[in-house]
């Protein structure tokens, strides 16, 4: 059977930095203050006005019998309120924390806010509100609102809304060719600009399969067990303050500061709220000191064993060491709260989730390589592959549709587009009818695969875009009588490889073009200068080449090397290279503190140099750096090109000797 495309549901928690060379201190935050504060940033209200506890007792000392037989009514015994404890460890309060997560799963509305500030010269901010209803039948749908600061000035704003439900759909499966029922989990995001703040805040929907029990055929991300759906459709408030509190007790440095526990600073009758300051300090990389404060409150019902309202706040200052006004700052804040009370019906209105996966594609746009859309009818030979992307489709909101939502799944000519590890290839040229499946909806209401086609032409040739000379094998300079062939491309290697050759003065050059083999061959026939143009046949698209030729040299190979002391100024060393005529040579090397002589032996053919048999330093130096092995002279016989064994080459200039 075919599954939809599906992600995994995640627990989310703040993120820890991992830090090396710390310099750690603790300021935990004195008993009665608080994370919230009036400046909007943040706001949970106060469980009591004054913090204080109350009282009472029973004013009758009489027990039950004696009011029985003296007739006399007596007052009833009220129990003394609970106490709330002054501090809550770390341990304890996870322990509160993840016990109160299953009790979220009742809860029938809450509100989250985050928020994102960064400063550096000013400050930007990130603020995302939301209010979430659950409703009897499990399902919730959230509205708000994310908008962005600078500074205090509100700059940008979008509206969204979030859809959570449990359906049950019908799926066929291939192997009984019936549809059978499947309880999915739907989650969905739609911000009416989802391209706010780039892709933080875009569009979103997901589903997963509804099981009872895990599945080992079936990857975690796959499915979401029945038991966690309560929790699921929350925002998880409990689950992530346990989760960051954890995350601490794992954390070394935040050990190190000794703080381990969590102050009262309000209580009243069952109800407590506890908050903690964690801070800390390190040596960057960058000459800069970075200091971390982590901040959490949160406010616990102890009778009902439910978290009410929770706020955690991620600080991070960097600031230059040479310049303490360098500075760079980022708070991260996420809470909320919760409320418990009687959950209202589902709307009417409520947005249904299968409004944003694809149900039916009548038409798709072919896409070449580059993931630009192109002609079917003239698709590029030159594109190594194409995909396609839903056009016309059903539903409009249908998300995530991208090269990815359609799956190659057939070609009419594997000669023309082959089928190939999931990719459609392009091999050949011609008429090819590529099929690609998707997975979508019927008219019956049942989830299955279908399928969508579209005729494609891959042209033959494709246009020409321009022509190149392969000009390294075609020398600057020429000697009368030389020849040299090189390779000639026209751009795209798709594109007719026709072409024309041209010499400006074949008295000069000449050249003979072979279109077969895609060369041109260049003849040096007399002295001068002369310009090779190639032109795609039928267009104005040229390259050339220009060479100098010079006439055959009256001075033999062996007569300019032996004539000659060759000169390379290189840096602060100067290197000399003689030869003789009885095929050795000299090398000095001259540098600022020492002089280096080596000797080596060498023959020419043509202006072809090879040089071998290096001795070490005649002057007890070592081995030889300037260790060259070849050479060639230059056509005019006015230059030395020597390489290297480690292939690095360097012109010499020849000075007479005399």
């Amino acid at each position: 059977m075919k599954k939809p495309i599906v992600l995994p549901i995640l627990l989310l928690a703040l993120p820890l930095v991992a830090c090396t060379d710390a310099q750690l201190s603790s300021s935990p935050e004195e008993s009665g203050s608080s994370l919230i504060q009036g400046d909007g940033s943040s706001s949970l209200p106060s469980s009591s006005e004054d913090g204080s506890e109350s009282s009472s007792t029973s004013e009758s000392s009489s027990s039950i019998l004696d009011s029985e037989d003296s007739g006399s009514t007596s007052e009833p015994v009220v129990p003394p309120e609970p106490e709330l404890p002054e501090t809550l460890t770390f341990e304890e309060a996870y322990a509160l924390l993840s016990s109160a997560a299953a009790e979220e799963g009742t809860a029938s509305r809450e509100t989250r806010r985050q928020a994102d500030t960064t400063t550096t010269d000013s400050s930007i901010t990130y603020v995302e509100e939301e209010t979430l209803d659950i409703y009897e039948d499990g399902s919730a749908t959230a509205e708000g609102t994310v908008t962005s600061f600078e500074g205090e000035e509100k700059t940008a704003s979008t509206t969204l809304l979030r859809r959570k439900a449990l359906a049950s759909d019908l799926i066929y499966d291939s192997l009984t060719e019936t549809a059978l029922a499947y309880d999915l989990y739907y989650e969905v995001s739609d911000y009416a600009d989802d391209s706010f703040r780039g892709s933080v805040y875009q569009d979103a929907a997901t589903r997963v399969f509804v099981l009872d029990s895990p599945d080992p055929g079936l990857d975690s991300g796959d499915y979401i067990l029945k038991s966690e759906l309560p929790q699921a459709v929350t925002y998880q408030h409990a689950s992530r303050t346990a989760g960051t509190i954890a995350a601490w007790e794992a954390d070394p440095y935040v050990t190190q500061t000794g703080v381990d526990s969590f102050e009262l600073t309000e209580g009243e009758e069952a109800v407590g709220t506890y908050a903690t300051r964690i801070e800390y300090e390190i040596d960057g990389d960058l000459d800069d000191t970075i200091t971390y404060v982590y901040e959490m409150e949160f406010t616990l019902d102890f009778d009902a064993g439910r978290l009410l309202e929770c706020l955690t706040r991620t600080t991070q200052t960097d600031v230059s060491n040479s310049d303490p006004t360098d500075v760079y700052m980022t708070v991260v804040e996420d809470g909320g709260s919760i409320e418990y009370g009687t959950r209202s019906a589902l709307p009417g209105t409520a947005v249904d989730p299968h409004d944003y996966f694809l149900q039916n594609v009548s038409e798709i746009a072919v896409l070449d390589a580059g993931r630009e859309e192109v002609d079917p009818s003239s698709f590029p030979r030159d594109s190594s592959f194409v995909f396609a992307l839903p056009k016309v489709y059903e539903p409009s909101k249908a998300l995530a549709l991208d090269e990815w939502s359609l799956t190659p799944a057939a070609t009419s000519d594997g000669a023309v587009v082959a089928l190939d590890g999931g990719y459609f290839e392009v091999v050949g040229y011609g008429d090819v009818t590529l099929t690609w499946s998707y997975f979508g909806c019927d008219a019956d209401g049942v989830w299955t695969e279908k399928t969508v086609q579209k005729a494609i032409h891959i042209n033959e040739f494709d246009d020409p875009t321009g022509i190149e000379i392969f000009g390294w094998n075609i020398p600057e300079t020429m000697v009368v009588g030389d020849e040299a062939t090189t390779y000639v491309w026209v751009n795209p290697s798709t594109a007719e490889q026709t072409f024309e050759a041209t010499s400006s003065d074949e008295e000069v050059l000449t050249v003979t073009a072979d279109l077969e083999a895609g060369e041109i061959t260049v003849t040096a026939v007399g002295a001068g200068e002369a310009t090779i143009t190639v032109r795609v046949a039928g267009t104005n698209l040229t390259d050339e080449v220009s060479v100098l030729v010079v006439p055959v040299s009256e001075t033999t190979p062996e007569e300019f090397l032996t004539g000659n002391t060759f000169e390379l100024v290189y840096q602060t060393e100067t290197i000399y290279m003689t030869f003789e005529a009885d095929g050795t040579g000299h090398q000095l090397e001259r540098s600022p503190t020492r002089d280096y002589e080596f000797t080596f032996d060498w023959s020419v053919e043509g202006r072809n140099l090879a040089i071998d048999n290096w001795s070490d330093d005649l002057n007890g130096g070592g081995a030889v750096y300037w260790d060259f092995y070849e050479g060639e002279i230059s056509p005019a016989f006015d230059s030395l090109t020597l390489t290297k064994t480690n292939g690095n080459y360097y012109d010499f200039t020849p000075i007479p000797r005399g």
